[in-house]
C-alpha cells in the first residue's frame, strides 16, 4: 500500500467555540498537554467544547475558524446547545431551540426570568421587544 492511499479526507464539525485575545504580553496556559505559552498578537486563547483552554496561532485560527457576529447564536437554557434563532414560538415569541425545540413556554418561571435577563443584557433589543419580555419576566405568560 502506498502512502498516498493511506490518507483520507475529513471535514471539521461545525462546532461553536469561544476565543479571546492573550492578556498582556505573554500568558501561561494549563492545557491537557501541559503548560503552554501564548504571546500577544501571535496567538488567541481558545476554550474548546469541553471547557479546555489552549493557545492557537492566529494564522491557524484564521484558516480554521470563522468569527461569528455577536448574538448570532443563542444558548438554549434547556439543553445548553448553541443555536441560530430562526423559528419563533407563536405563544411566547421566543426563539425555539433547533436541537430540543424548547422556548419560554417549556421552561420554568425561574429559568424564564434568567433566560430573559441574560438575553437582554447581551443583545441589541428594540425598546418595544424589551418591554414585552420584561413584562413576561415579571408577570409570566398568559397560559401560566
Amino acid at each position: 500500500m502506498n502512502e498516498q492511499s493511506e490518507w483520507r479526507k475529513a471535514r471539521k464539525k461545525p462546532v461553536v467555540i469561544e476565543f479571546r485575545e492573550v492578556r498582556g504580553g505573554m500568558e501561561t496556559i494549563q492545557t491537557r498537554e501541559g503548560v503552554l505559552e501564548a504571546v500577544w498578537k501571535r496567538h488567541y486563547i481558545i476554550r474548546g467544547v469541553e471547557g479546555e483552554l489552549y493557545p492557537i496561532e492566529r494564522g491557524v485560527f484564521e484558516q480554521t475558524y470563522e468569527i461569528l457576529p455577536v448574538d448570532e447564536f443563542w444558548t438554549c437554557f434547556s439543553c445548553l446547545h448553541d443555536f441560530k434563532p430562526t423559528d419563533f414560538c407563536e405563544r411566547c415569541g421566543w426563539a425555539k431551540c433547533t436541537h430540543c425545540f424548547s422556548c419560554l413556554c417549556t421552561i420554568s418561571k425561574a429559568e424564564r426570568r434568567v433566560a430573559i435577563a441574560v438575553w437582554l443584557s447581551h443583545a441589541q433589543v428594540p425598546p418595544d421587544t424589551k418591554k414585552r419580555f420584561l413584562e413576561i419576566a415579571k408577570r409570566g405568560l398568559p397560559h401560566d
